[in-house]
């Protein structure tokens, strides 16, 4: 006998309660970003933004009736959601806050905290493999406000004629290894800087936005 997946609703409900000041969403979990994901502690933050949990009559938390994993929340004054493949609770100037999952297929329920910065790694786009030079960029609202040194992690080594790609990554010691000596001084640069740019960070959740 095949046994039947139990598929949750919570994907046909809309996140905002029908009076316009509420969401439904999963207790955040934590931070949806890079290097810097875990600066938010996610209770704080909420409280720091106005969300708070609405209880029912007897104090007890609300969930959803389709999905326990599921809470009411109040919604800031402004602030609402909206859905491009995932929903997106937004504030009153549009910038997204917080990211909520709800994937019927897989049972993934959960959201994240957005943050106002992001880390990237970036390496050069000459066609060379593996890549010449490797950075950091830090930005802060999509504005770009420090770039780490460039390194220069393999010296110039190019795929040699007629080598395998696998061959070429061997001899090189490609692994995770080494890509963790090229990058660690490189997240560590910019962790520095925005110690030093955003003396407050994380504990002030308003302080960035």
């Amino acid at each position: 006998m095949v046994k039947q997946k139990v598929r949750s609703l919570i994907n046909d409900y809309d996140p905002l309660d029908l009076a316009g000041d509420a969401v439904w969403m999963p207790a955040p979990q934590g931070c949806f970003g890079t290097l810097i994901e875990n600066g938010y502690v996610p209770e704080l933050a909420l409280k720091a933004w106005g969300f708070e949990r609405i209880l029912d009559s007897k104090g007890s938390i609300i969930t959803h009736p389709d999905d326990s994993r599921v809470e009411k929340f109040t919604l800031p004054t402004g602030w609402s959601t909206r859905r491009h493949h995932e929903w997106h609770v937004k504030d009153q100037t549009g910038r997204g806050r917080i990211l909520i999952i709800y994937d019927d297929e897989s049972g993934v329920v959960g959201s994240w905290l957005r943050m106002p910065f992001d880390a990237q790694s970036r390496i050069s786009k000459e066609p060379k493999i593996p890549p010449s030079d490797w950075w950091v960029e830090l930005c802060h609202l999509g504005k770009v406000v420090f770039k780490s040194d460039v390194v220069q992690p393999y010296g110039g080594e190019k795929l040699q004629q007629g080598e395998e790609m696998e061959d070429f990554y061997r001899r090189l010691g490609f692994d995770q290894t080494t890509i963790r000596s090229v990058m660690d001084p490189l997240d560590s640069a910019a962790l520095q800087f925005l110690k030093e740019r955003f003396p407050l960070f994380p504990a002030d959740p308003n302080a960035y936005w």
